[in-house]
């Protein structure tokens, strides 16, 4: 059997559709709004693309959600963008059912571009300078248990695209976006050490050893007589020369996830990744280089559980000088 797919490459969803044009959508509101008439957002959004795209090097990703987020607001407040007040950010921030980390996320978009937009001379001031981001208080990654990663691949045996694009993101801890964006031609399983490489967020590839089983996977994939030669590891179902994209990768692994009565999404086989490796080499920062995590703050808060115990017992590891003395 085969899965059906969009021809879409990964990432063309992401590169801003007109950004000078009158309507956009508002983030997870599925409607349209005009864009408002009396500031050129359009045009300041021309340029804070070129800013974070080409001068920061920030993934085309990340800028569609800052633009979601701008738009969504300047709607949401009803002023000029030289009008908008902290009371503003405030109310669109407190609306009912968002949560602190979605809170967190909107305030770092608008402050970000308020500041960039003062920097350059676009505003007078800067109405949200004094504006401090919430505390967010993530719970636990919520890894996918053992047993339920053991039923979905079971699940998707007969649908190869789904069943290597879970083996990947459980035994590559990659996100949805990197299953996508990986190709036939990064795996090595000629070297000593097989190894695949991946491109995640910031632009940035990493290259991973392969463990056994995943390697005996990807060789039994990569053997298909139709998936020979350079191309996306997941090709596409109506051009296998394509790119499956990120939104399909992700919409087709959580309803699989779903349809096994496993409440997590496809990120849950990233975090088991995490989790298991770490509870076997109590290693945080080689999980943070295998995750593709730039600060290790950001692995340590996720998936550090009873930090103080493993202090407890590397500070227990001191050996007695006088043992040595005598």
């Amino acid at each position: 059997m085969t899965l059906s797919a969009t021809t879409a490459p990964m990432g063309d969803s992401a590169v801003p559709p007109g950004v000078g044009a009158g309507w956009d959508a508002g983030p997870r509101s599925g409607r349209s709004f005009p864009m408002h008439p009396h500031a050129l957002v359009g045009a300041l959004l021309s340029a804070y693309y070129l800013y974070q795209v080409a001068e920061r090097q920030a993934d085309p990703a990340t800028f569609a959600a800052h633009r979601r987020t701008i738009l969504a607001f300047l709607h949401f407040a009803g002023k000029p963008l030289g009008a908008v007040t902290v009371a503003d950010l405030d109310a669109y921030t407190r609306r009912d059912g968002l949560a602190d980390s979605t809170r967190a996320q909107y305030i770092c978009h608008l402050r970000a571009f308020t500041a960039w937009a003062t920097a350059e001379g676009h505003l007078q001031a800067d109405p949200f300078v004094r504006v401090r981001l919430p505390k967010a208080h993530p719970a636990g990654a919520r890894a996918v248990a053992l047993d339920d990663i053991g039923r979905l691949l079971a699940y998707a045996a007969p649908r190869p695209r789904l069943w290597v694009s879970y083996w990947v993101a459980y035994g590559a801890g990659a996100r949805a976006a990197e299953v996508a964006a990986c190709r036939r031609e990064w795996v090595d399983l000629a070297a000593p050490q097989p190894t695949i490489q991946l491109y995640g967020k910031g632009r940035r590839y990493r290259t991973l050893p392969l463990t056994p089983l995943l390697a005996d996977v990807l060789r039994l994939w990569l053997a298909q007589p139709w998936l020979g030669g350079a191309g996306p590891l997941v090709p596409s179902e109506r051009d296998p020369g394509a790119h499956v994209s990120a939104a399909w990768t992700s919409r087709v692994m959580c309803q699989g996830l779903h349809d096994c009565g496993i409440s997590q999404g496809a990120h849950g086989l990233r975090h088991a990744f995490a989790r298991l490796i770490l509870a076997e080499c109590q290693d945080v920062r080689a999980v943070q280089i295998l995750l593709g995590h730039q600060s290790m703050v950001t692995t340590e808060r996720f998936y550090v559980d009873g930090v103080e115990a493993w202090t407890t017992a590397a500070a227990g590891c001191l050996p007695d000088p006088r043992r040595r003395a005598g």
